[in-house]
């Protein structure tokens, strides 16, 4: 499976072929991928996750249960705290790896700085868009779940559009529901291999974290909190960013006929 699988003659959404080219991608950036993943979003969750071992303790066991409010509102501020800088530095991971899935399009290694650049540069519309994009999925799973999910699918390549067509925050929304009208349930299966992956992973940490435990619960924290967390959430968010770059150069080049030259002129 080659990078410029998606030729004039055979633009169609295939899920095999998005699958195949986003492991190519991969393989031909593993450093800068999961190198940015890990300094933007694995050390500052290691230090937080230090952080809460140190001064929640015993808040963080399994089963715990708050004593009084004080402890509860300690507990809500620093997850809202954690929601935060999860939020902020994912964004900005996700339009860095946007340009480097461009590169990879047109046939070249994107470097760890360009794509930290471009992710900074994008900072604003990114952070703005997953705000937004994260209200009204959480609103839409209020009403039985399913309004949340269409939301989720519909709106999911809302900031590879803002990066890769310079539009603004609620332009790159709308246009994001556009160009998956008719592509849901494609996204939708796509998103359930995700989710059966992560499953995997997650019973794999679990099964590791049982082993720090056997030695003590202070070595199981530590080992969850700095370790295992933190590398689960960067490999994690890597597939997400990627799946999602990938979605939209699919989209508008099977609905569009857009090629990877046309999809790079903004970097130009």
């Amino acid at each position: 499976m080659t990078i410029d699988a998606l030729n004039p003659s055979t633009r169609r959404f295939d899920i095999g072929g998005v699958l195949g080219a986003m492991g190519t991608a991969i393989g031909k950036n593993p450093v800068t991928f999961f190198g940015l993943s890990l300094l933007l979003l694995g050390v500052p969750t290691a230090i937080l996750g230090g952080v809460q071992i140190f001064t929640m303790g015993e808040a963080l066991r399994p089963g715990y249960q708050p004593r009084d409010w004080g402890e509860i509102s300690r507990i809500m501020a620093m997850s809202g705290v954690a929601l935060l800088v999860s939020l902020v530095t994912t964004n900005i991971l996700q339009a860095g790896l946007t340009f480097g899935v461009v590169s990879s399009l047109r046939g070249r290694t994107a470097s760890f700085q360009e794509c930290l650049s471009v992710g900074l540069r994008y900072f604003l519309p990114a952070l703005l868009i997953g705000i937004c994009v994260g209200i009204g999925v959480f609103f839409g799973f209020l009403l039985l779940i399913v309004p949340g999910v269409i939301l989720a699918l519909g709106w999911c390549v809302a900031m590879p559009i803002a990066v890769t067509e310079n539009k603004g925050v609620f332009e790159s929304i709308g246009r994001s529901w556009q160009l998956t009208n008719g592509y849901k349930g494609q996204i939708f299966v796509l998103a359930l291999i995700y989710i059966g992956i992560s499953i995997v992973f997650q019973m794999l940490a679990g099964a590791i974290g049982v082993a720090f435990m056997a030695v003590s619960m202070q070595a199981y924290m530590l080992a969850l909190q700095v370790v295992i967390a933190p590398l689960l959430a960067s490999v994690a968010a890597v597939f997400q960013s990627l799946g999602a770059a990938w979605f939209c150069y699919v989209l508008r080049s099977v609905k569009e006929g857009v090629g990877a030259e046309e999809l790079a002129s903004v970097f130009a």
